[in-house]
């Protein structure tokens, strides 16, 4: 039985895609192990998001190489990259089902291809859940967008959203199999349904229907789209069963350098979405995504940046320093020294450590349940609170049950504390 291991880089839609990887191979008589070196053929499942994540994959493509192990390169790499990668098997985002048959070809020795752009629906296409507790579902492929710095549009397509009725028919069937966390993701939550005539709010409301004990997370939404439909998604979000977790990107604290990325709002208009949010709902936790080091940045643009994280204080912040993408019109600009993304870079992540050391704060002391669903270090458990925050305890505790947790300690990272008995 030849041994095929699977190796995932990126987002959760990633992620989701190599469940559906791993469950065709399974049917395939295919063996799946997490040893690259016992492997017959790797599965390089790419994001091409990031540089970093890029850079990664490619060292290990040419270790992969140079050991002789056939390859597979599946992900937006090789949708939207598949110049950089011809002498490998490639397949794309949207030909998941014909996986097995990718693999059979390339341990024959042939170098085969399967790169067609499709609207299709992948929710029926079976599954191995990594995480038995968390369900991943992607409500959309592709996106609305046209950002100068993104090449995931090449790869992903544009917007295509999966039906409500079988979203909701996904999350039933995960919470009948004992999961504990859904998790809606895609390129963009944010203009779910905009293809189809409804939209996030919608989807959230049916979803909350379902039955069950479970927490749904709800993953990135940019800000242009839900300033459309703000009021339903704020009380969308109030209901019990959501995780009061909104991660709506900024990119940048200057509508200049934001025109210049094609982002399609404002400032005020993030401002406006927070604070909204913030009102309604005090104790929600706000994620966003920053990017310094875009080629049009001047100082002062940075310092925007700078100010706009310490007035509007993310929760979460996942930094980039810019990265030119290829086929991306930002890769044609004139790019800033590295030294001068570098600096920024830091300047912007002590900002936040900050930011979030003190936002952290308003959590010590606070006793209420807890969703325990992973396995942390040094024998400690992870869980996550009503505001998804992240809660270790150094007890022994059964995953996927509720506990009733005192906060004692903080960090910029998450909150410790301890069980209380009832």
């Amino acid at each position: 039985m030849d041994k095929i291991c699977v190796k995932t880089f990126g987002c959760s839609l990633n992620y989701a895609d190599s469940e559906r990887i791993v469950a065709a191979l399974k049917k395939k008589g295919f063996e799946i192990i997490n040893n690259v070196e016992e492997a017959t053929l790797v599965i390089l499942n790419t994001c091409a998001v990031k540089g970093p994540s890029e850079s990664k994959f490619f060292t290990l493509l040419e270790k992969l190489k140079e050991a002789h192990k056939p390859v597979v390169v599946a992900g937006c790499i090789s949708q939207a990259m598949p110049e950089k990668l011809t002498e490998y098997s490639k397949i794309g985002p949207d030909q998941l089902d014909s996986i097995g048959e990718v693999v059979e070809e390339t341990l024959s020795g042939n170098i085969v291809s399967i790169l067609v752009a499709e609207k299709k629906n992948k929710l029926g296409i079976p599954k191995v859940r990594m995480n038995p507790l968390l369900e991943i579902i992607p409500i959309c492929n592709g996106c609305l967008g046209a950002c100068t710095f993104c090449i995931t549009k090449n790869a992903r397509g544009a917007l295509f959203s999966h039906p409500i009725e079988e979203i909701v028919e996904a999350v039933r069937l995960a919470v009948r199999d004992g999961v504990k966390e859904i998790y809606l993701t895609s390129s963009d939550n944010g203009c779910y349904g905009f293809d189809n005539n409804t939209d996030l709010a919608e989807l959230l409301r049916k979803v909350c229907e379902v039955e069950g004990d479970y927490k749904v997370r709800v993953g990135m939404a940019n800000p242009n789209h839900i300033l459309k439909y703000l009021k339903k998604l704020i009380d969308a979000f109030k209901h019990p069963k959501i995780y009061k977790f909104l991660h709506i990107p900024v990119q940048t604290g200057n509508n200049f350098i934001l025109e210049d990325m094609n982002r399609g709002y404002q400032i005020e208009d993030y401002h406006h979405i927070i604070n909204e949010f913030k009102k309604e709902i005090p104790d929600i936790t706000i994620s966003t995504d920053i990017i310094v080091g875009y080629p049009t940045e001047t100082e002062a643009h940075f310092q925007d940046t700078i100010k706009l994280i310490k007035d509007t204080k993310p929760d979460v912040m996942n930094l980039s320093k810019f990265w030119p993408r290829p086929h991306t019109a930002a890769e044609k600009l004139k790019q800033l020294p590295g030294d001068v993304v570098k600096r920024r870079g830091m300047e912007a992540t002590s900002a936040f450590d900050w930011v979030a050391f003190e936002r952290n704060k308003r959590w010590k002391t606070w006793t209420g349940k807890v969703l325990m669903t992973e396995k942390g270090k040094e024998d400690s458990f992870i869980g996550r609170n009503l505001a998804y925050k992240q809660v270790i305890v150094f007890e022994e505790v059964e995953l996927g049950k509720w506990y009733k947790v005192k906060i004692n300690h903080i960090t910029k990272h998450d909150l410790r504390g301890e069980i209380i008995k009832d």
